[in-house]
């Protein structure tokens, strides 16, 4: 019986080094670790090319991503190495024109191969950034390949070999990754790792995507940073002689390669929708941002604002979402989805307010935001003068405290937040600050009446504690968190009783420590 087996990421955003001259970030791929050299004299494997920057006249200098070759147009990688998501970065697909491929040959150098520019570039519209599901990519070429001895197609996975593929069977793996001794050859390198099964690999990674991954290395044979889109091949059960893709090199630990407990992750390429986009004839073009979005309307507390998209390429389709950017992350104003308006609350005056935009189609996603907006803040209304011998009041002693979040530290599985409440005054104080944290995580599910598991969406809500530093600044600490996205809710009370009517809140998501490739 085949395993379920999931192939996965196995990327690690690159240390930014590659593409500085086009201001774009690419997580060098796995390499093959530690590999044995490719004799120069032969191409064991024809299907394999190297990703490079357009404009480096050496191949080795330019060097990005593997990849191989699908047909004499289009070339399959992975889906992390075309799609800028790195801290800071662009959050947009890679300009085709930034990036060529070389074919052809087992040695990167100025006259490596065969060299040709990229037209397009395409990635599963199912890709998640965040835990690399679904991390495949399809490039179409700016002419055509011509295959031969040395340029050669490979097939995906047909059944009978993926059937073959168990749990201790052997696939190979090629690259110009990284190798033991720290360094990146100039040739193409291979090495022969064993699959994993799904159920040894998933504990070791937050967020395994079993349908959609599958596991393969030891501690001696692994791919490494620099092969990433490179194939994880196996001999086809149906033709002798000839081998078939069973994944696409994606992302590996943080403590680096051929880790005991930690095997190499790869896009499963027999996965049903995964193996339905690859096999596209015209890929379509992954979706990018010509203007950037923008906040229209009257900013003001009251106000509602619209999310304008910007003008982008690609025909997507938007979601939306309200934020107020901090030094400590993002804070949510609006859930992402199709509501492109939000009124600006009093909480929000004088902070910064910015609009984001999720573009998708079937050739990928894009991200883009607005510039921000500062919301000013209302002037001051003076004490309504009670009638002669009448109880005092103002329209202040009506209005509510307003809790401010100053600073957020989180580690894996504890945030702490400080609070700053302002209250208009004739209160006597603040009473107190509530806090409440709705967790919301990937785990393993167990049906009823089965023993078997599978990967699902839990949420759990607790209270945080709560501790006043001074009379208007609070500390509020949520430990034991599972890894997740976090959402706290913060309420000021003053002494009056007035308590504060729309909550101030927060998302913060918590990761295991992952190191990309």
């Amino acid at each position: 019986m085949p395993k379920s087996r999931l192939m996965g990421l196995r990327w690690v955003f690159a240390p930014a080094a590659a593409f500085v001259a086009v201001s774009l970030f690419c997580a060098p791929a796995w390499a093959v670790y530690p590999g044995t050299s490719v004799v120069t004299s032969g191409n064991p494997a024809p299907y394999q090319v190297e990703i490079v920057k357009s404009g480096t006249n050496d191949a080795y200098d330019g060097r990005w991503c593997g990849g191989s070759v699908r047909d004499e147009r289009h070339i399959v990688t992975a889906a992390h190495c075309i799609f800028d998501n790195e801290l800071g970065g662009s959050g947009q697909p890679v300009p085709a024109s930034s990036i060529d491929v070389i074919a052809g040959t087992t040695t990167l150098n100025s006259t490596s191969g065969f060299r040709i520019p990229v037209k397009s570039v395409s990635f599963d519209d199912d890709y998640d950034p965040a835990s690399f599901s679904h991390d495949a990519a399809v490039l179409t070429l700016n002419g055509q390949l011509a295959l031969g001895p040395q340029i050669q197609s490979i097939l995906p996975v047909s059944r009978p070999s993926w059937e073959a593929a168990t749990p201790g069977s052997f696939a190979t793996v090629t690259g110009w990754g990284r190798i033991a001794t720290g360094f990146d050859p100039r040739t193409l390198r291979r090495t022969t790792v064993p699959i994993v099964s799904d159920a040894s690999c998933a504990p070791s990674y937050e967020g395994f995507d079993a349908p959609a991954m599958t596991c393969a290395g030891d501690t001696t044979n692994d791919a490494c940073f620099g092969d990433s889109g490179s194939a994880l091949v196996v001999p086809s059960m149906t033709t002798p002689g000839v081998t078939e893709m069973l994944g696409i090199v994606s992302f590996g630990p943080s403590s680096g390669c051929a880790v005991s407990g930690y095997p190499g992750v790869y896009t499963e390429v027999y996965e049903s929708d995964i193996n339905a986009y690859l096999g596209q004839t015209n890929p379509m073009s992954a979706p990018r941002t010509l203007v950037a979005p923008s906040v229209d309307g009257t900013v003001a507390v009251g106000s509602t604002v619209t999310c304008n998209p910007g003008n982008w390429e690609g025909s997507p389709a938007f979601s939306y979402q309200f934020i107020i950017p901090t030094a400590s992350g993002d804070v949510a104003r609006t859930a992402q989805g199709a509501q492109s308006s939000y009124t600006i609350q009093a909480a929000d005056a004088g902070s910064a307010l910015e609009c984001s935009v999720k573009g998708t189609n079937a050739g990928g996603l894009a991200f883009a935001e607005s510039a921000a907006v500062t919301v000013p803040v209302p002037e001051q209304q003076p004490p309504v003068q009670p009638p002669s011998g009448g109880t005092s009041q103002t329209l202040q002693d009506t209005a509510a405290p307003v809790a401010r979040i100053t600073k957020t530290t989180c580690t894996a599985t504890r945030c702490t937040l400080t609070v700053a409440v302002t209250d208009i005054g004739f209160s006597a104080g603040i009473k107190t600050v509530q806090s409440s944290v709705r967790s919301t995580y990937r785990t393993r599910c167990k049906r009823k009446g089965s023993h078997k598991t599978y990967a699902c969406t839990k949420h759990r809500t607790i209270k945080p504690s709560v501790a006043a530093l001074t009379s208007t600044r609070y500390k509020v600490v949520a430990s034991k968190l599972p890894y997740g996205t976090q959402r706290f809710t913060i309420v000021a009370i003053d002494k009056a009783g007035h308590r504060q009517a729309l909550p101030t809140t927060k998302t913060v998501t918590t990761k295991k420590p992952k190191k990309r490739r």
